[in-house]
């Protein structure tokens, strides 16, 4: 037993005859709560003596950090069980403070343009490139950051790398050119924990410079859902203002199993992560080499081209682009399901998402294979299908200060302004941002997604009439 272990201490304590006069209130009676049992009850505590706090880590958790910080690469890390939004929004309120003005990638996710509303920031957004044909964002310019730059003081700079489809930015030349103007540079790298596995994989963005980087490790990596680290890296943001943010945007009830979770994790990286990732690597080749060539489907392999720029993208972040078929990424989706049994992490109408990680064995990849190849020669037969293009944002005006009631009385319509994020989940990255015009576009593009069976979330639920003014546009 590794005294500082804290999977050996739960266990340790499993076996104890301790009654436990504190939280939580099932007590650890897996007699009277025998399926709670099942998901780990017994393994379920509160901050006892012995185990350490997440919030002041002197022991087991302060270990797992210092082992995070060492393997990732960073001069500190901080772990949430708040998953990467408790990251994302840790890491904006370190680096600013209320009335800053940041520059933000418009690609992100909805924790960052929930960050920037919640903490009274100014944001200005740099546009991604984005491919007409299949939708697929590329990477930030380090040329549209630099002139922004130059034409405003910002106090951080945040960008999403990689993208939910793998595709990486420039994050070195970034880093270079915000660190000119003597600011932080935040990457919510939530999708590539795994790149410090291998160099096949991207470069992290720890080791491409960046200051303060979010890690989704559940992600990708074997841990449990809601795991993640915030990665500081920088003399332009304080410890301690990181320290505080996590504390303020990470439960003060951590669970003691998720961050087990993690410690074992990182034991596995640490003993065998490189010889997992070598033949995860293999596999995705095999893979890529056995779908290279279909009639109908595409799969970008580990880069994509757009407007002539080539840009990098995760080879485990498989892509299948459904464009040149008649049928929808979504119906895709479901053939494999239903023929083949995989299920898959996203659908769009114009392609779908999978992640590849070193949970994936070979007999994975041959049922993966099979299916992907027998879903291009039995069921996409038809004429090819006109895609649905990707709508620009729309025009940004100020609110009213009344605007949540306001969205709550009228209805989502072109002309009005918007008072809510609104979003395809998953990736969950906003397609409309509160204060932003709704447009004839973005309705259609919206009522598509929503009609092919992509679900559409917004602040306050889901948004009624897409799929009536789709119809009805489709009537006339």
């Amino acid at each position: 037993m590794n005294d500082n272990s804290l999977f050996d201490k739960l266990k340790a304590l499993s076996r104890e005859n301790v009654i436990p006069m504190h939280m939580p209130g099932h007590k650890r009676n897996l007699a009277a709560f025998p399926r709670l049992g099942e998901l780990g009850a017994a393994f379920d505590i509160t901050e006892i003596d012995g185990f350490d706090n997440l919030h002041f880590p002197r022991g087991s958790i302060a270990d797992i950090c210092d082992r995070a910080a060492r393997f990732f690469g960073a001069q500190r890390s901080f772990l949430s069980v708040n998953g990467g939004t408790g990251a994302v929004l840790a890491a904006i309120y370190a680096a600013t403070k209320r009335g800053d003005r940041v520059l933000v990638a418009r690609n992100c996710h909805r924790s960052v343009a929930n960050a920037v509303s919640l903490l009274g920031l100014d944001a200005d957004f740099v546009m991604p490139a984005v491919d007409s044909a299949t939708g697929l964002c590329g990477g930030v310019s380090p040329e549209a950051v630099a002139k922004k730059c130059a034409a405003t003081k910002y106090a951080a700079v945040i960008v999403t790398s990689p993208t939910y489809e793998g595709v990486v930015s420039d994050i070195a030349a970034i880093a270079g050119i915000v660190h000119s103007h003597g600011i932080p540079l935040i990457v919510d790298e939530a999708h590539g924990a795994h790149f410090v596995l291998s160099p096949a994989f991207p470069a992290t963005a720890l080791e491409c410079g960046a200051d303060l980087v979010v890690s989704s490790v559940h992600k990708t990596l074997p841990a449990l859902t809601q795991t993640a680290f915030l990665h500081l890296s920088s003399d332009l943001v304080k410890p301690s203002r990181v320290r505080r943010a996590v504390s303020v945007f990470v439960t003060s009830s951590p669970s003691y199993i998720l961050m087990s979770s993690v410690e074992t994790m990182l034991d596995v990286l640490e003993k065998d992560g490189a010889r997992l990732a070598a033949d995860l690597v293999q596999s995705l080749g095999k893979f890529y080499d056995a779908t290279g060539s279909l009639r109908y489907l595409s799969l970008p392999r580990d880069s994509i081209t757009i407007d002539g720029v080539n840009y990098t993208k995760d080879i485990s972040r498989i892509y299948i682009d459904c464009t040149k078929s008649s049928y929808t990424g979504c119906a895709t989706k479901k053939f494999l399901r239903r023929k083949y049994g995989i299920e898959v992490e996203n659908a769009t109408v114009d392609g779908i998402t999978l992640i590849a990680s070193i949970g994936d064995d070979a007999q994975a990849f041959d049922r993966l294979t099979q299916a992907v190849i027998a879903a291009d020669r039995t069921f996409f037969t038809l004429p090819r299908r006109k895609p649905v293009p990707l709508p620009p944002a729309g025009k940004a005006v100020p609110l009213p200060s009344d605007a949540e009631y306001r969205a709550e009385m009228y209805p989502f319509a072109v002309g009005k302004v918007s008072a809510e994020n609104v979003c395809v989940y998953p990736p969950g990255i906003p397609l409309v941002l509160r204060g932003e015009i709704i447009t004839d576009e973005i309705v259609k593009f919206l009522s598509s997604a929503e009609r092919n069976g992509v679900q559409v979330l917004t602040d306050f639920g889901n948004p009624a009439g897409f799929v009536s003014i789709a119809e009805d546009d489709e009537a006339e």
